[in-house]
């Protein structure tokens, strides 16, 4: 889509809303921005919940075994297991937020022409 029909999509929204065009593209940009810098905090907190968490349940684990405890056997390695595989998905999440960052425009346009409806991914 060429960057005329674009500005024409933008300032019939901004008629629709009744602000100028620069204005909501300004806080579209604002948003992506700001959504970028959520998923990068809300990453961060649960990498580091899970660290703590993993740490904390390691040593219950390693403390069980040595006194011959098995209420640990199988738990352990399940959490570790879903718990990895969440964090993976939470590094992702990291990644996709310091891409909103890095590049507020792309998403801005992107959220626009889901807006518009004529574009998909």
């Amino acid at each position: 889509m060429s960057t005329d029909k674009m500005t024409e999509y933008i300032e019939q929204m901004a008629a629709k809303l009744g602000v100028a065009a620069e204005h909501v593209y300004g806080v579209l940009l604002t948003q992506m921005v700001a959504e970028g810098v959520v998923y990068i905090i809300g990453s961060l907190i649960y990498l580091v919940f899970f660290a703590v968490l993993v740490r904390w349940m390691y040593s219950k684990h390693v403390e069980t075994r040595n006194n011959y405890e098995s209420d640990w056997g199988i738990a352990f390695p399940l959490f570790s297991i879903f718990g990895g595989v969440v964090a993976i998905a939470a590094l992702m999440m990291a990644f996709t937020g310091l891409l909103y960052v890095m590049n507020p425009e792309y998403y801005a346009i992107r959220e626009i022409m889901n807006v518009i409806g004529g574009a998909t991914r």
